[in-house]
């Protein structure tokens, strides 16, 4: 499909108005583009809400963890953020093996948390919150 500049299209457009037959036809056109861009821009807005309703909120101390595991303390906090939130996308379920639950309930003040474990490091997230993330060398999670 060849595209053509919004001035190329007013040039065409004045060109065609001269006749009668043709202005309605354009003028029509016109409307239509302008309808669909507004369509898009809507659609594009609330595609937007929707998907950053559904991410879930990186406390601080997730952000220092991960500077902190990966080395990566010269990165902007949205790269860090891109960066945890793709750690994510990949990660599986995991569970605390059970000598540690109880100790966690209480770190977490008796909200149970959920583990997602990706490329060795431990995601804990307690409601839509990344709370926290391991290094998972410590051996306390196992497969859910």
């Amino acid at each position: 499909m060849n595209s053509i500049s919004w001035s190329e299209f007013l040039r065409i457009r004045a060109e065609h108005e001269k006749y009668p037959a043709n202005a309605g036809l354009l003028r029509s056109a016109a409307d239509h583009i302008d309808n669909l861009h507004a369509a898009l821009d809507s659609v594009g807005k609330e595609f937007d809400g929707r998907l950053a309703a559904s991410l879930p909120i990186i406390s601080n101390h997730a952000i220092q963890k991960f500077r902190h595991l990966c080395a990566t303390k010269e990165s902007p906090e949205e790269v860090i953020k891109l960066k945890i939130y793709t750690l994510l996308t990949n990660a599986k379920p995991v569970r605390l093996k059970r000598q540690w639950r109880v100790r966690q309930l209480a770190a977490h003040e008796g909200k149970p948390a959920r583990y997602y474990m990706s490329k060795g490091k431990i995601i804990v997230m307690c409601g839509n919150v990344i709370v926290t993330i391991h290094n998972g060398e410590a051996g306390r999670w196992e497969a859910a």
